[in-house]
């Protein structure tokens, strides 16, 4: 009866006689009611998108069909899609080199013709995918990041999915998982429309796959379960059948045999369906290998025997080693130790066949090493009780083995973890260090600042305060010399308290700056009352500087200022403060400036401002027209 329902599943496959999936169906329809021939060839460019879901024979039937509607036509660029249909069949079927070879063509006479973006994004991913089952990670990253690059200026949604999954798959491919899932998640996060994961549940599929090696099932469950639901609504049949394969191991895995069997199951009805032979046979030997894991090597010899029967049929050579393994391992599992014997000779007779076809030279060599195997074939049964008391102990030695080197790799990791630990602390060290200077530095800074305001503080004000005493009292020619005492007595009080102001702080901000600067302006104002004075403060960014600078900038205001009020004749000074992402000050008056004959570098005030703007790393800039007034421009920079 068995053989009754395979015979009647081949004789279906080969005529086409029924509907796939629905969409098929009507797709079909479509071609028969098409009446120009562009409108068939179009039509049977819509079938062939479905190439998922269609049969190898039945995909190859339609695309030669509008080849030939093409040729007569004229129409070059509908003959390449028909060239990339084929050539898709070609990748499926493992002709690699075919492929490959095909794609360089096309895609070198397209970048001067470019006749239809879409055409060369789809060969660019068909080569992309013939170099990935190639082993040519390399080149296919490469032609996929410089894919990427062209696709994100067309904004062409669906194909950028595609590209960031396939970038993923070559990560996939070479055990990269956690680059892998980056790129993954990078095409999920592509679009937020649904259908786009609908018409490509591909995506869900590789992220499922790769959560599934990195151990984390759930995860694993919920993309599968996505890819599954989305290939059936969509009824995209080779999809759904990777999908079901994927969610059997993550079962498997999850020690769930009963669930993992029946997707198995349903994985080997789908490729029925859709008649795609070289991949059901390759179901079926996964599908015999479960049935010998979890014991049921009946079944696992049913769905060996049957996947031979259709290897043999349709001369898939290359599948035969794996079903007849498949099948040894069931006989050897179930103890038939005859038919165990019996399979492993004849997949050294397949062997023999296979030598048979290389070439005469490697012949001999060949033949003597099948005639060796051949001969070990025939003590195996002897040996079998032998191997299993040795599997013990070799495992038992390798469990050793693997013990040692976590052990050593463990010490390796607690040796460079101490290490770090060794620096951390040197580093906390170093940085305690540093605190503790600056605390001292500032404690020192406070007491130099507390002795100079109790000490000579103290004594400068005694002085002063003498000094006006005598003033009260004497009437004679020693009052001009006491005045000019107490005016240095009172300048010396002066600068002390700017000196005792800078020794307080580590740091100065510029607006703390300006408060000093208005608080002389403000002492200064009374004795120079027919002269205004201005302070105007632009600070968008308050900035902090050394008090050592600060002190700088402020005795040069101090000169500047003193200079415009005793020697410019002016009526105003104007003092601009600015604080941005530079910093500067300007002081301007409107006096006479200085006259053609006398140089901007005279006098000790210029020479003390140029000094201090040097020592402090500041710019200064003195410019001046004769009655027209005096600018000086200090440039702080931007300095924190």
């Amino acid at each position: 009866m068995t053989r009754f329902f395979l015979f009647l599943f081949l004789l279906a496959w080969f005529h086409n006689s029924y509907a796939q999936t629905r969409i098929i169906d009507s797709l079909k329809r479509n071609i028969a009611m098409a009446r120009t021939g562009q409108e068939k060839i179009q039509a049977i460019f819509r079938l062939c998108e479905e190439r998922s879901s269609l049969n190898t024979d039945t995909l190859t039937a339609y695309a030669m069909r509008a080849k030939e509607m093409a040729a007569r036509q004229g129409n070059r660029l509908n003959s390449t899609w028909c060239d990339y249909y084929l050539s898709t069949m070609a990748l499926k079927n493992g002709y690699f080199d075919s492929t490959l070879a095909f794609c360089d063509t096309t895609l070198k006479a397209l970048e001067t013709q470019k006749p239809d973006p879409r055409l060369t994004t789809c060969i660019s991913l068909l080569k992309t995918g013939a170099l990935i089952r190639s082993s040519r990670f390399k080149e296919a990253l490469s032609l996929l990041y410089s894919l990427l690059h062209d696709e994100e200026k067309q904004t062409d949604t669906l194909s950028l999915i595609k590209i960031k999954t396939s970038i993923g798959w070559v990560h996939m491919e070479m055990d990269q998982n956690q680059e892998a899932m980056n790129w993954f998640y990078k095409a999920a996060q592509t679009s937020s429309n649904e259908s786009f994961f609908r018409a490509y549940p591909t995506l869900f599929s590789n992220m499922s796959s790769t959560l599934n090696n990195l151990g984390k099932y759930d995860s694993a469950f919920y993309y599968v379960n996505r890819s599954v639901a989305y290939s059936r609504q969509t009824e995209q049949l080779s999809m759904l059948a990777n999908a079901l394969n994927i969610r059997a191991d993550i079962h498997i895995n999850t020690k769930n045999n009963g669930a993992a069997e029946q997707d198995l199951a349903e994985a080997l009805e789908v490729r029925k369906k859709i008649g795609d032979l070289f991949y059901l046979v390759s179901d079926l030997a996964q599908l015999s290998n479960f049935y010998a894991t979890t014991c049921q090597t009946q079944k696992g010899i049913q769905s060996a025997q049957e996947g031979l029967s259709i290897a043999y049929k349709q001369n898939l050579v290359a599948k035969l080693p794996f079903l007849y393994r498949a099948l040894a391992e069931n006989y050897k599992r179930m103890g038939d130790h005859q038919n165990y014997a019996a399979t492993l000779e004849t997949i050294m007779t397949l062997k023999d066949s296979q030598y048979k076809k290389n070439s005469a030279e490697s012949l001999a060599e060949l033949q003597a090493k099948y005639d060796l195997q051949k001969k070990e074939n025939l003590i195996i049964q002897q040996r079998f009780d032998l191997r299993q008391k040795n599997y013990l102990f070799y495992a038992s030695l390798l469990l050793l083995v693997f013990a040692s080197l976590a052990g050593w790799f463990l010490f390796r990791g607690y040796k460079r973890k101490e290490k770090l630990k060794l620096k951390q602390l040197q580093e906390e060290d170093k940085i305690r260090a540093a605190i503790s200077i600056n605390r001292a530095e500032e404690n020192e800074r406070r007491r130099i600042a507390a002795d100079l305001h109790d000490n000579i503080g103290a004594y400068a004000s005694a002085i002063r305060a003498d000094v006006e005493k005598v003033l009260v009292q004497d009437k004679g020619e020693n009052k001009r010399s006491l005045q000019n005492l107490e005016q240095h007595s009172l300048e010396i009080i002066n600068s002390l308290r700017d000196t005792i102001w800078v020794l307080n702080k580590e740091n100065i901000t510029i607006t703390g700056i300006g408060d000093r600067i208005k608080n002389y302006i403000n002492k200064m104002q009374p004795s120079y009352d027919h002269i205004q004075i201005s302070l105007t403060e632009e600070v968008r960014k308050d900035r902090r500087i050394s008090s050592q600078s600060a002190l700088s900038i402020f005795r040069i205001v101090q000169e500047a200022l003193h200079n415009a009020l005793k020697h410019s004749r002016a009526s105003l000074v104007e003092i601009i403060l600015h604080s941005d992402d530079t910093a500067w000050i300007r002081i301007r008056d409107n006096g006479g400036g200085i006259e053609s004959g006398q140089t901007l570098t005279e006098g000790n005030g210029l020479k003390n401002m140029r000094t201090r703007a040097n020592e402090a790393g500041f710019q200064l800039h003195l410019s001046s027209e004769p009655g027209k007034g005096t600018t000086l421009l200090l440039d702080i920079g931007t300095t924190n």
